[in-house]
């Protein structure tokens, strides 16, 4: 992880770039739009397909949060950016004092499993 590893709130430029980096994970893209991206942080990677090595959104509905569309791009995995990603969307939540934050996933189960994620205290 270099010092330029620092999540950034996305722009509505960088939607085509989110859109590929998501197919590339297999997670849905098509609902996104522009002013959907008003809580998603990316992690800019010129050398990456779409210039994003990373992406992490975070949808508000009143009270609770709904973490989604984490993906990383594969070059660039098991670097820590998810971790860093998810833990800067929970910042969010704390900051919009979200009463729950909530993942629906159907592929990336085992990894919040895990000890040490953000988000899971190690405790089921």
């Amino acid at each position: 992880m270099s010092p330029a590893d620092r999540p950034q709130p996305a722009k509505a430029d960088d939607l085509a770039g989110i859109r590929v980096l998501l197919e590339s994970c297999q997670l849905p893209a098509a609902d996104l739009t522009a002013e959907g991206l008003q809580h998603f942080l990316v992690l800019r990677d010129a050398a990456q397909v779409g210039g994003l090595a990373g992406v992490a959104g975070l949808e508000v509905h009143g009270q609770d949060g709904l973490l989604r569309s984490v993906a990383i791009a594969s070059a660039r995995r098991n670097e820590g950016l998810g971790r860093l990603l998810v833990s800067a969307v929970e910042s969010q939540a704390r900051t919009f004092k979200l009463k729950a934050l909530y993942l629906l996933t159907t592929t990336a189960a085992d990894y919040f499993a895990r000890p040490g994620t953000p988000g899971n205290s190690g405790q089921h």
